[in-house]
């Protein structure tokens, strides 16, 4: 039978009079009888609290409701400081408890105040394995089980808004594991040292066998091995002799910065091995790390350009903003006081935002992947079978300004439709091949349809 580790807030309301003992314990009996029924066995409860009295009184009432249960369930409440960091540390170690115990930790995000709710979730987004669950009330006064997916998977809802999260697990997970088939470390241990690179221990600082160092063999092995073996061919040996040599040498500039992000990752594995980083630094080595792990063909971004490869068959399409140029220059020569400056900002950023769901609408719907941006449009390739859905589907616009289109089989194609459909067919696509010779209309213009 599973053991599963249960971390959950205390339930007490701040508001209430005379607090309702069975709506307070309602979602943790539920949480304990889902677990009950899935054939789990609750071998660990832990409460995070704060320090107000009746924290302390919740957590009695939860012995006393487990008590007729005659259960061996370990009972403990950690104490929430207010600080995020501290949150996040009782969950990170709440997960090592757990994988001593060879139990699941699961995370019962329901009660407590909204803040604290907030840092556990973010926290248990960025541990390995553990399971997110909440308890919702039904109509019947009753609650049901339902589990949340970590904030990682937000990340394509987030892009609209211009933002990206960074999953470094996710991106060096295959490098991890070619490395560990080169005996540099295990996949599992090279994992942890992301948390611990990201993480904040004060009280390790002075230790030199921290999860950290873990990485500096997979380091070693990327620079000095991965990449003169698997872009040039040469030994380890022959690299450190002759490293400049042979980017010098080579005609190709990916393989050549691929080289000088290798030297950079060397001089900041030395920083990790001989200094005290910086949390700058760590995030420098994780970008590394991940580009070069690209460049080798270990991440899921070199799996992302290599389904979009050029030799498949993709066409290309050139989206630009019509007189977003001249709008910019007459509100420009508006900025007489300060609550036109920032108009300006606003109208500036909505642009900006409306181009970013334009582009993940095109990623989303018809396997789009971004080639260039400018600041009122992009270029970008999709799949060639998609042209016909995308043509009758797609008409890309903004809230005050139009936006023309062009499409084709390369990129000159694509810019001379767009060029075409600037003069021809303002604010709406035109198709246009140079070999075979072909020209359509996709969308008329907005005054057209």
């Amino acid at each position: 039978m599973t053991k599963i580790h249960l971390l959950c807030s205390v339930n007490w309301n701040p508001k209430a009079a005379k607090p309702d003992l069975d709506q307070m314990l309602g979602p943790l009996r539920t949480m304990r009888a889902h677990i009950s029924q899935g054939g789990y066995d609750l071998a660990k409860l832990t409460l995070l609290k704060g320090d107000d009295p009746r924290d302390l009184e919740f957590c009695a009432l939860v012995l006393n409701d487990l008590a007729p249960t005659n259960s061996k369930i370990e009972v403990s409440a950690k104490l929430d400081s207010g600080m995020p960091e501290g949150i996040a540390s009782t969950v990170s170690r709440a997960a090592e408890d757990a994988t001593i115990a060879e139990a699941e930790l699961w995370i019962d995000i329901t009660p407590g105040p909204k803040q604290r709710i907030a840092v556990m979730f973010a926290a248990a987004s960025a541990v390995l394995g553990v399971r997110i669950l909440y308890s919702e009330s039904t109509q019947d006064g009753l609650y049901e089980v339902k589990e949340v997916p970590p904030l990682g998977s937000y990340n394509k809802w987030l892009g609209r808004h211009g933002i990206q999260i960074r999953n470094y697990c996710e991106e060096l997970s295959a490098l991890a594991k070619a490395a560990q088939s080169d005996k540099r470390g295990s996949h599992e241990e090279l994992l942890l040292t992301i948390s611990d690179l990201l993480g904040s221990h004060p009280e390790l600082e002075t230790s030199t066998l921290i999860p950290r160092s873990n990485l500096l063999p997979v380091c070693e092995w990327v620079s000095g091995v991965a990449i003169p073996r698997s872009l040039f061919g040469v030994t380890e040996e022959q690299w450190k002799g002759g490293a400049e040599n042979y980017i010098r040498i080579s005609n190709d500039a990916y393989v050549r910065s691929a080289a000088r992000g290798a030297q950079t990752l060397r001089q900041l594995r030395n920083i990790f091995a001989h200094n005290q980083p910086k949390k700058e630094d760590a995030l420098a080595l994780l970008d590394c790390l991940s580009f070069l792990a690209s460049r080798l063909g270990f991440s899921s971004q070199s799996a992302e350009i290599s389904e979009h490869a050029p030799d498949e068959d993709r066409m290309f399409i050139a989206v630009d903003g019509d007189d977003i140029g001249r709008r910019f220059e007459e509100r420009l020569a508006e900025c007489v006081e300060t609550k036109h400056a920032v108009a300006l900002h606003t109208w500036s950023q909505r642009i900006q935002q409306e181009l970013s769901e334009l582009m993940m609408d095109l990623q989303e719907k018809w396997r789009g992947a971004f080639l260039a941006r400018t600041g009122d449009g992009f270029l970008a390739s999709f799949s060639a079978t998609a042209l016909d859905d995308l043509g009758l589907h797609y008409a890309p616009k903004l809230t005050d300004a139009t936006v023309t289109t062009g499409i084709g089989r390369t990129v000159k194609d694509a810019y001379l439709a767009l060029k075409l459909g600037k003069a021809r067919n303002r604010g709406g696509g035109i198709f246009y091949s140079f070999d075979p010779p072909e020209e359509k209309i996709l969308w008329p213009a907005p005054n057209e349809r």
